[in-house]
């Protein structure tokens, strides 16, 4: 791995559950219950625009907290960004990721436009125009997401496995979910697994399979529930992983 490799995964920060309760209050129209609200919101998010900025917009560490700082500014306070947000309309992290790059868009328009005529009156809402226009997919920061909290879930399943003397489940689970469908390896056969995990018979094999199936899926749930999500927001984020992996042809199989 190069340097520049290892510094981008260094800085890598996924962002949290979108807990929209959290999101209704940033927006109050109680002076002291939004600010409370707001200050814990960005302190959720503020890490993932800027991680956003480096690994996808390719900005240096500088750069990308000097444009958080000005989209901070700009947008979220000046303009009430998060009282127009809408849970009917998706994502709230989608949602500020739109903005982030529609302001970054307009940014540059703006600095060039500033570099031609340094003595005009150019202004960043004069650009509002660009805001439709297509920039660097969000889609890849939402893959890095999805991957790295199935990463997750995996790891702490199997030390989960061996930390309980249950490999068996481990090498099932491996063996019929996750070797076929992340890493396109044919399926291993009950008989096989008989052989390979000594279970009684295929017939053993296949309820243990369901075991460590039900063991992964709450080990899912504990590493999406991290940001004090409800059930209802894990299971919408666990549709929203499913469609990212499904997109990414991997199917999210092994949730």
């Amino acid at each position: 791995m190069s340097r520049s490799e290892a510094e981008n995964v260094a800085v890598y920060r996924p962002f949290p559950v979108t807990r929209w309760s959290l999101v209704v209050r940033a927006a109050d129209t109680d002076a002291a219950i939004k600010r409370i609200a707001l200050t814990e919101l960005l302190e959720k998010y503020l890490p993932a625009l800027r991680s956003y900025l480096i690994l996808s917009k390719h900005l240096d560490g500088d750069r990308a907290d000097d444009m958080v700082q000005s989209f901070l500014a700009s947008k979220v306070l000046d303009q009430d960004l998060i009282e127009r947000a809408d849970q009917r309309r998706g994502k709230f992290r989608t949602y500020l990721l739109t903005a982030l790059d529609r302001f970054l868009v307009n940014q540059h328009r703006f600095d060039r436009a500033q570099k031609r005529s340094p003595k005009g009156s150019a202004s960043m809402d004069e650009s509002d125009e660009l805001a439709g226009e297509e920039s660097e997919p969000i889609e890849n920061f939402e893959v890095a997401w999805a991957r790295q909290v199935l990463d997750r879930a995996i790891g702490q399943m199997q030390q989960e496995c061996h930390g309980t003397g249950r490999d068996d489940l481990w090498l099932v689970f491996d063996a019929r979910v996750l070797s076929p469908t992340l890493g396109n390896n044919p399926l291993v056969s009950y008989d096989e697994l008989v052989r390979r995990a000594g279970f009684s018979s295929p017939v053993r094999a296949a309820n243990a399979l369901v075991t460590a199936k039900r063991m992964f899926i709450r080990n899912l749930r504990a590493v999406i529930g991290e940001y004090e999500a409800d059930e209802s927001e894990i299971d919408e984020e666990i549709n929203d992983l499913h469609a990212i992996l499904a997109r990414q042809g991997q199917g999210g199989r092994a949730a």
